[in-house]
């Protein structure tokens, strides 16, 4: 799965997270996947951790969703997502809704908690 891919079929919400040692970064796809699929949007996670040990963790806390990995931080860089709450190196807990029609990030926000509840991210983006 790449970025580009579900722009070319979907609006995309794209949530960088930090990933490894955040349970609640994993459990969050389960809990709005689903519902953003029937408002028409994907979800896409991505992280930096390697792609092996994202595999596992989201195994065991019942992530299906293929995780892309920016282990360079190019994409959480050219995003705004590194530095946000303390968390110089690695992304924090946020989310970008990307347009499909025209690549536009329509809106960004960064949560300071490591999950959000699915009505808070439908009333936050307006979806």
């Amino acid at each position: 799965m790449a970025l580009r891919d579900v722009l070319a079929e979907a609006d995309a919400l794209v949530y960088f997270s930090m990933g490894l040692g955040c349970d609640g970064c994993f459990t969050q796809i389960p809990e709005v996947e689903d519902a953003l699929r029937l408002r028409g949007i994907e979800l896409v996670p991505i992280m930096v951790d390697p792609p092996e040990a994202l595999a596992e963790e989201a195994r065991r806390l019942g992530a299906d969703r293929p995780i892309l990995v920016d282990a360079d931080r190019a994409v959480s860089e050219a995003y705004g997502m590194l530095g946000q709450y303390g968390h110089g190196n690695v992304p924090s807990h946020s989310f970008a809704l990307v347009r499909a029609d025209d690549g536009r990030i329509e809106r960004t926000i960064h949560y300071p908690t490591m999950f959000v509840p699915l009505e808070q991210l439908i009333e936050d983006f307006e979806l």
